[in-house]
């Protein structure tokens, strides 16, 4: 997207279009119990939110948002891709740094094809934990196995 604008002497007009659906997306994370962390480098978006207690309420809460952010940026244009990572991330005015950062780089590079947020294992299995726990029944009944499918690359 950033390569292709420029090439066409659209930067500027596109750098703004993306800032402007990342404003208007932004407040679909706002239902949230926690402060959302927002850190934009290119035409990549890094969210964050932070784990309290146990989680689990926040757990929910961060997927439905992610899904919710994503719908915001399909409908202003943007087909977004991502990983969502649970574990430790360390952010500042300068500075993202930390493993479930790279977790969910990794996810996104690796089994993201197409316009979808991947789920790393350790997010998988945390949303199985607080299905089966809350819900009393076994999460594969509610697909989850959709979110841990094979790999589409041939990976």
């Amino acid at each position: 997207m950033v390569m292709s604008a420029y090439k066409e002497d659209l930067g500027a007009a596109e750098l703004q279009r993306f800032q402007t659906a990342v404003r208007k997306a932004f407040p679909r994370l706002r239902f949230n119990l926690y402060p959302w962390f927002l850190k934009t480098y290119s035409d990549n978006v890094l969210l964050a939110s932070p784990i309290v207690m146990d989680g689990e309420i926040n757990w929910l809460n961060v997927t439905t948002a992610v899904a919710k952010f994503q719908a915001s940026m399909v409908f202003s244009g943007y087909f977004v891709r991502g990983g969502l990572a649970r574990g430790p991330i360390h952010l500042s005015s300068r500075i993202a740094y930390g493993a479930a950062l790279i977790e969910a780089q990794e996810a996104e590079a690796h089994d993201a094809d197409w316009p979808r947020v991947v789920l790393t294992t350790e997010a998988v299995v945390t949303l199985c934990d607080y299905m089966a726990y809350n819900n009393g029944v076994d999460p594969d009944m509610h697909g989850i196995q959709l979110l841990a499918g094979p790999r589409t690359n041939g990976g």
